[in-house]
């Protein structure tokens, strides 16, 4: 339609459909990522990539300040404080302007595009190639942030319509937990790996279901009792 559901007769919406979590999460995140935090958050695929991540690695490379930043594109500090905290989104002008601004190069335009959700990080549709792609260690160094945001977005949406692409979410956040580890940005670690541990638990645990129904023989293969 034209029009789109407010957050909240959404989410009451979906609860009556007895939706599952992750098509929840999903779905709210198209409608409404703000006001929908919570939510996401407790979900198993935790909160997406959002742009405000992506604009402070992208400025920090250049040894930007919020106030230089936001001087070149025309907005305030505090707008820029706001989109890099995750409390309002840019708007896709902005999106733009940010991108010429800094002179963004090539990974750092699809991880912004892929943020925004117009894009798919250019990661492979095929899991095999995809993992490779993940695991590629001749990527440079000076990249890898931004490329691994921009997967990790993608990947989010994926895994949100088909669990199948759980494994890869888990393995992209794991090479961004270990990119960070070598920076030594600490402080940034706790909450993804805690995100990180949770969708691998939920992930182990219905794999190990899937294996145990595999094995189970099927009824004509009972032994019949004496």
């Amino acid at each position: 339609g034209s029009r789109r559901p407010r957050a909240e007769a959404l989410a009451r919406l979906l609860d009556l459909l007895e939706a599952e979590p992750r098509e929840k999460a999903r779905l709210l995140q198209l409608v409404d990522p703000l006001s929908t935090k919570v939510v996401l958050a407790s979900s198993p695929l935790g909160l997406p990539v959002s742009v405000g991540m992506v604009l402070p690695v992208m400025r920090r490379r250049r040894n930007l300040s919020q106030s230089v930043f936001a001087r070149r594109i025309g907005v305030s500090q505090a707008a820029v404080s706001q989109w890099e905290s995750g409390d309002t989104v840019p708007s896709a002008e902005a999106i733009h302007a940010a991108g010429f601004a800094l002179g963004a190069t090539v990974e750092e335009t699809l991880a912004l595009v892929s943020a925004e959700g117009s894009g798919d990080g250019n990661l492979s549709y095929d899991m095999e190639v995809a993992r490779a792609q993940i695991w590629d260690l001749t990527i440079p160094r000076f990249i890898q942030e931004t490329l691994f945001l921009g997967w990790e977005a993608e990947l989010w949406r994926r895994a949100g319509r088909d669990r199948r692409w759980d494994p890869l979410l888990i393995a992209v956040v794991a090479v961004r937990l270990n990119w960070l580890a070598l920076e030594e940005r600490f402080s940034e670690i706790a909450a993804s790996a805690h995100r990180a541990i949770r969708l691998a638990t939920t992930t182990e645990g219905r794999i190990g279901r899937a294996r145990h129904r595999r094995r189970r023989p099927s009824p004509g293969a009972w032994p019949r009792p004496r």
